[in-house]
């Protein structure tokens, strides 16, 4: 993947997009190379889409590299203050490494803000 990317403007003069970058995130976020990937989001011709951030911000949980996930976590609701999906992962974060202050810190500023928790529902062999 890397190889790839690293071509496509050395080799065919197609200048990435944004979903190029996206990509390249979330394939080394799958992979472990965190820092690599967060590298990429730092360094970006252009500001990083919320779905790219939310894929690294994932990737840190399930990596289980909380300092990451903090700075991504931080990025992502500074800028997206009415989503809450991005305050639950984050304090997900903070639960996992056991930063329970964290945690209700940011729960209690999701309340402040009138921010819900999404609710899964899940249907197995049967009509909704």
């Amino acid at each position: 993947g890397r190889t790839l990317f690293r071509s496509m403007l050395a080799d065919h003069g197609i200048t990435p997009r944004m979903e190029h970058y996206a990509c390249m995130v979330d394939l080394l976020g799958r992979t472990g190379h965190l820092d690599e990937a967060y590298d990429i989001v730092t360094t970006m011709p252009f500001r990083p889409s919320k779905s790219l951030l939310e894929s690294l911000l994932g990737a840190c949980r399930f990596h289980g590299n909380s300092k990451l996930g903090e700075s991504v976590g931080k990025i992502l609701t500074e800028s997206d203050h009415g989503n809450p999906r991005s305050y639950v992962m984050l304090s997900n974060i903070y639960a996992s490494a056991g930063k329970w202050s964290d945690y209700e810190r940011l729960r209690s500023d999701m309340e402040a803000k009138g921010l819900i928790k999404d609710v899964g529902v899940s249907l197995i062999g049967g009509t909704y």
